[in-house]
């Protein structure tokens, strides 16, 4: 490394941000070639004094001194400053020259002392002048490198007072390949065995430089008959790869890292891309020549070797087909080639059952096998697009056993309108007091006891959380939660099933849409829940950005509610409260209130998939249930329920609509153990008590 190499490299590490001393770090020298490029193998510490780095995989180090560094930037200094004076004029300092300039420049004054410039007496006058501003243009560097020098000091000591900055891109610097001709083994065993076991003919391997020498590998430590892949650009080697029959590897330290084959693509509309040099010359024994591979196989997803080279030799092509392997590191991979290079001209090859990669579809099949199953290589999905075919086996269902008929609820009356499928949104509202919350937990319970879909709450009204669960255990087990009221075994049956099938969100850092979400997720992927209820909406942290207004900030929520239900598959019931309403003159309740009532946005009726009114009418003793919307109608449509509310153990009961003019007799009221007989309540229908 040359000292203004070795200056560079300084200045570079330096410029990054730190907060200590000490720190470390990914090598800029070899993470482009690691299976962990992210690895902080790279140790640096700096100090007022100086510094030092080493990388501990690679065993790159670089060192220095403050002063001495600073002694040699002002040499270079000194030096340059010396040169510009050598090669500037003298007489540009002179007070007279720039005197006699603005007389030139004065017309008027030009012709006038046109005569006194020949005058001889003068002239010897100013003669003795020229000589004394010569003499000060001598000194003047002086004064200017004592002041430079000063401000250099200043620099210096207030080093460590810099305020951050984007640091500096690395310096990079890399080593030429030299390739000793002694070690190359003519007609060696690996060549044999690229020839035997790998299937690769013997004029692709001379065509493409293949040859076989000794080579030091530090997995062994000492010289091995190695295979070496040449990597050219413009027909200039940038690195070499040595690889022995135990699969052991080793590129030239320092060397660039660049893709195998690269001047076969340019300039090309198609290319190819292989996972390693063995399935690259597969493809080119194939006839397949525009084809390159990656330099270090799937060894991560930093694909800084590409960079370079995605302008030049590949924004060109109208086609790139992906040959990588089948395996876990081949694919991720081969999705960021995709992200890389666009998905719109990126297509992949499958290679089948029992073969993972290119060369074993060679030795498997046959050459001509192998190119037509590489010119098959298929279109990559784009997301978010689909066709009827993406939907056979849902469709075939369909055809052969019709629609699906949704979750019922046991509930008669309410069934007739209503199913539940799940990667839906039901939304719930109601004025304050009318049951909105109670009726829920109802619907959630009866799909938890008959269908088994596990209920997740974010409920901060329901707290304390034992109180709720109070209140969901009187319903399940049908009794009082006392102990005069509920036998000590059924209470503790209740309470170990609730407890694997109910769960309560409640977030410690804030309340926001984002982190409820985010825990709901973990819910569903580690205890299968499939019922997420938020009671209510506006109990979340809402922070609304100033370039949107609370109609669209509501929307765009409600689009990540029904992507959050349809990407985990769970019914989402959503609680609102409606905005204000006015009573009707003469009466003291409030008026029934729709969808549209709810306090925000109009989206709470125009995006949900199920609405739901519930009002409490306490003169009749009755609750209405309505129905507002179902998206489709196969699960049902608007209309009326009502129930007959237990305060004994909080259940909803069928009844009979009840008017002024119109009064039913008391519904049969259930007090059954849903916990007995398989955990599934008897469907209820309209019953009514004997004799009256």
């Amino acid at each position: 490394m040359t000292r203004e190499e070795h200056a560079d490299y300084v200045r570079w590490l330096k410029s990054l941000p730190r907060r200590k001393d000490h720190f470390r770090m990914p090598c800029p020298e070899c993470s482009a070639t690691r299976s962990n490029p992210k690895d902080p193998s790279f140790s640096v510490h700096i100090t007022r004094e100086g510094g030092w780095a080493k990388c501990f995989h690679c065993d790159f180090a670089i060192a220095w001194n403050e002063d001495e560094m600073w002694k040699r930037e002002q040499k270079q200094q000194d030096r340059e400053r010396q040169k510009q004076q050598k090669d500037a004029p003298q007489h540009h300092n002179t007070s007279q020259h720039h005197d006699a300039a603005s007389q030139h420049h004065n017309t008027s004054q030009h012709h006038d002392a046109a005569p006194q410039h020949h005058n001889t007496s003068q002239h010897h006058d100013a003669a003795p002048q020229h000589r004394n501003t010569s003499q000060h243009h001598d000194t003047a560097p002086q004064h200017r490198n004592m002041s430079q020098h000063h401000d250099a000091a200043s620099q210096h000591r207030n080093r460590s007072q810099r305020k951050p900055h984007i640091p500096l891109q690395p310096p990079v610097h890399y080593v030429c390949p030299v390739i000793n001709k002694n070690k190359q083994i003519m007609n060696g065993e690996m060549m044999e065995y690229m020839v035997d076991r790998r299937g690769i003919p013997m004029d692709v391997l001379t065509r493409m430089k293949i040859e076989e020498r000794l080579e030091f590998l530090p997995q062994t430590g000492k010289e091995e008959a190695c295979i070496c892949f040449p990597y050219l650009e413009d027909g200039v080697m940038k690195n070499m790869k040595f690889r022995d029959a135990a699969k052991h590897f080793k590129m030239v330290k320092g060397a660039e890292l660049i893709p195998w084959n690269i001047d076969a693509i340019k300039g090309k509309e198609k290319c190819y891309i292989t996972e390693g040099e063995i399935d690259a010359l597969s493809l080119i024994a194939a006839g397949l020549e525009e084809v390159v591979s990656v330099p270090n196989g799937a060894g991560g997803a930093n694909l800084q070797w590409l960079d370079r080279f995605v302008e030049s030799h590949f924004d060109d092509k109208t086609e790139i087909i992906l040959a990588m392997d089948t395996d876990k590191r081949g694919v991720e991979l081969r999705d960021e080639l995709v992200r890389r290079l666009g998905v719109d001209r990126c297509k992949v090859v499958a290679w089948g059952e029992g073969c993972k990669d290119a060369n074993e579809y060679l030795l498997k099949y046959d050459l001509p096998r192998l190119r037509q199953q590489v010119e098959q290589a298929a279109e990559i999905p784009l997301e978010g697009v689909f066709c009827p075919m993406d939907e056979w086996d849902t469709l075939m269902d369909i055809y052969y056993n019709g629609m699906p008929e949704g979750a019922d609820t046991g509930l008669e009356n309410l069934d007739r309108l209503i199913k539940f499928e799940r990667g839906f949104v039901l939304t719930v509202t109601g004025v304050p007091g009318s049951g909105k919350s109670e009726f829920v937990d109802e619907i959630a319970m009866r799909l938890l006891l008959r269908h088994d879909w596990k209920v997740g709450y974010f409920s901060p009204e329901n707290t304390p959380l034992a109180y709720h669960y109070r209140k969901l255990i009187r319903r399940v087990v049908g009794k009082r939660f006392e102990h005069k009221g509920m036998p000590l075994p059924e209470a503790g049956q209740a309470i170990r099933y609730l407890a694997q099938s109910v769960f309560s969100i409640m977030p410690k850092e804030d309340f926001s849409v984002e982190s409820v979400l985010r825990i709901a997720a973990q819910l569903v992927s580690r205890k299968g829940v499939k019922v997420l209820v938020v009671d209510p909406f506006n109990r979340f942290e809402h922070q609304i950005p100033d370039w949107e207004t609370e109609t669209q900030y509501i929307s765009r929520i409600f689009d990540e509610f029904s992507n959050f239900a349809v990407k985990h598959k769970v019914l989402l019931i959503l609680v609102a409260h409606p905005t204000k309403l006015r009573r009707e003159p003469g009466s003291k309740r409030w008026p029934v209130p729709t969808l549209y009532d709810i306090n925000g946005s109009a989206a709470f009726f125009n995006k949900t998939d199920y609405g739901m009114v519930v009002d409490r009418n306490d003169e009749l003793g009755q609750v209405l249930v309505r129905v507002a919307k179902v998206r489709f109608d196969h699960l049902g449509g608007p209309g009326d329920a009502f129930f007959a509310f237990s305060t004994y153990n909080g259940r909803y009961t069928p009844t009979e609509e009840r008017t002024l003019d119109h009064n039913p007799p008391e519904p049969k009221w259930e007090h059954t153990n849903f916990l007995t007989e398989k955990l599934k309540p008897e469907q209820q229908g309209l019953g009514f008590n004997e004799g009256e």
